[in-house]
């Protein structure tokens, strides 16, 4: 056990890599169980460094065993790069959700050197989101995936609720180039059905280029939060009981079934511009069905919006 945790070469690199960002580690290299115990309860007077230290082990540690199974089930090996990725964005959402700035508190350079890792505040010196004009955080502009990965960006548009909607998304790779798109009309249906359908869309793409390593993105907390119960095992019935949503959440859980190395996060509308575009692209266009690799596309306002759109998120990110 201390060996997949802690000595193999896999494990040693996530926790080196954590250990830089960190400036410090209770790691205890002959056992797992001994870093589990030692680990310090306190930190940093700022309580979102005290809490990025807290919860570190327990993302590492829950990584690794993931990876584990997944080379012994699936005989897949993933990318360490992308597992640093989900761990990062999976602490950073986890602080943002639950741990707010502090008020009184001043911050060391090494606590601004760790905030800034992972994107986020360090006090309440510094402007608040709500009032913040230009905020930096990766979710609200779209980031490139790690290498070797992709990344599906998911939209619907609904005209009312219900009206008439539109589904739309793109998957691109870590140069930030489309490689698929799809729009089309869905006719009249609800907001919430308008997010669910672009996200199973998307994951039957997945399923059919047969590409693991993949961040899969929405603007809609509840398609997301829908997915990742999906993915964890919740039967459909208990995801969503509304019967509007039914066909597609199954639809959804068929595809992760045979999916695998699929990290699913919640983003800003800003970091979703090209599948937002997408989507009213097919509101609006209820003739036209777009399904296409990059190469394949045929519609020349479609093509050149789209790869507008794409260079604008590769700027951005490049510029973060």
């Amino acid at each position: 056990m201390n060996h997949i945790f802690n000595s193999c070469d896999w494990a040693s690199q996530l926790w080196h890599w954590m250990e830089e960002i960190l400036e410090a580690s209770d790691r205890n290299r002959d056992s797992i169980q001994e870093t589990i115990i030692n680990w310090r309860r306190n930190f940093s007077r700022i309580r979102r460094v005290d809490s990025i230290w807290k919860c570190t082990p327990g993302f590492i540690a829950w990584t690794i065993w993931k990876e584990r199974n997944r080379r012994i089930f699936t005989e897949e090996v993933r990318n360490i790069e992308f597992a640093k990725d989900s761990i990062t964005i999976n602490i950073r959402q986890l602080i943002q959700a639950k741990c707010k700035a502090d008020s009184n508190e001043k911050p060391t350079d090494q606590d601004l050197r760790i905030l800034k890792r992972f994107q986020l505040e360090a006090s309440s010196n510094q402007p608040t989101w709500g009032n913040r004009a230009h905020p930096s955080s990766q979710l609200h502009r779209w980031q490139r995936p790690p290498e070797g990965g992709l990344k599906l960006n998911f939209d619907g548009a609904s005209r009312g609720n219900p009206g008439i909607a539109g589904i739309g998304g793109a998957i691109r790779n870590q140069d930030g180039d489309i490689i698929h798109i799809y729009c089309r009309a869905l006719g009249e249906c609800t907001n919430n059905e308008a997010e669910f359908a672009p996200l199973e869309q998307g994951l039957k793409i997945l399923r059919t280029i047969r590409q693991g390593n993949v961040i899969v993105e929405g603007d809609s907390s509840l398609a997301i939060s829908a997915a990742k119960c999906l993915q964890a095992g919740t039967q459909t019935s208990k995801v969503t009981k509304h019967w509007r949503l039914a066909k597609a959440t199954e639809g959804i859980a068929e595809m992760l079934a045979e999916l695998r190395g699929i990290v699913f996060h919640s983003v800003r509308r800003k970091a979703n511009g090209l599948a937002d575009f997408l989507a009213n692209h097919g509101a609006d266009n209820p003739h036209l069905i777009t399904n296409s690799c990059w190469q394949e596309v045929v519609c020349p306002i479609l093509k050149v919006t789209c790869a507008q759109l794409a260079e604008k998120d590769s700027n951005q990110a490049d510029s973060s």
